[in-house]
């Protein structure tokens, strides 16, 4: 077994932002989502707690409830279909290609019915779905949701995981590409689904003793932040790592 890559300018991250005294809801969650949304090449980014608060996030983003489908794949963590059953739609398998495991886009189309709302797609072992076949199986009305968990880094015709569908999610996890310990981050080009996400995060607060919606307490803490701002700068280094050992 291998533990997280974390070496000296990870622990002095975390430890200056400890002896700062801000913790949560700072400078440093905010400094991350800038340099995420800029290494994936998309408007915004919302740093939450888990990969899958960055589901849930979207799921609940797109206004999907009760009575909506969403098609994803089997073969994935139990977060991916859970975020549609917390908002009480409906999961529906579409499987997968046996040469690399992703979701076939053949099988994505037989599934999409008049109450299809969007696929949630999986990336897997920093490979990328063929994002360009699922498009152009499913209506335009259709969203995609990306969770690319294993895929930080990855990138196919020169597009970023993350930066292909309507929302793109990623898990921090200590197991994952970079990690945060405990963390996930949710990317988009809209603002519409950045503002839904960051009050949901926040148990629907837009400011201070002001509520506008209902939410959860899905936020980041300061020092995952700092942290994750410091492994970023390696990202591209441990792929390539990755790339050399399994060679």
């Amino acid at each position: 077994m291998s533990k997280p890559a974390v070496d000296d300018d990870d622990i002095k991250a975390v430890t200056d932002t400890l002896r700062s005294g801000t913790l949560v809801q700072g400078p440093k969650v905010a400094a991350f989502e800038k340099a995420f949304a800029s290494y994936v090449g998309v408007a915004h980014a919302v740093a939450v707690s888990s990969g899958t608060a960055a589901l849930h996030c979207a799921v609940h983003a797109l206004g999907i409830g009760p009575g909506d489908e969403v098609i994803t794949t089997p073969f994935t963590f139990i977060a991916t279909a859970s975020a549609v059953l917390y908002e009480r739609a409906n999961v529906v398998f579409a499987d997968t290609k046996p040469d690399d495991f992703l979701i076939d886009p053949k099988e994505i189309a037989k599934k999409v019915t008049k109450r299809t709302k969007a696929v949630i797609t999986v990336d897997l072992f920093g490979k990328l779905c063929d994002y360009k076949a699922i498009r152009t199986m499913i209506p335009r009305n259709v969203a995609i949701i990306e969770d690319s968990a294993q895929a930080v880094g990855a990138v196919r015709d020169e597009i970023h995981s993350g930066a292909w569908g309507d929302v793109g999610t990623f898990s921090l996890y200590a197991t994952k590409n970079i990690m945060v310990g405990e963390g996930g981050i949710l990317t988009t080009n809209s603002e519409k689904y950045d503002r839904i996400s960051r009050l949901f995060r926040n148990v629907g607060q837009s400011d201070r003793y002001v509520y506008e919606t209902v939410g959860y307490h899905y936020r980041m803490p300061e020092m995952s932040a700092a942290l994750g701002i410091s492994q970023l700068t390696k990202a591209d280094k441990f792929n390539k790592t990755r790339r050399k050992n399994a060679a």
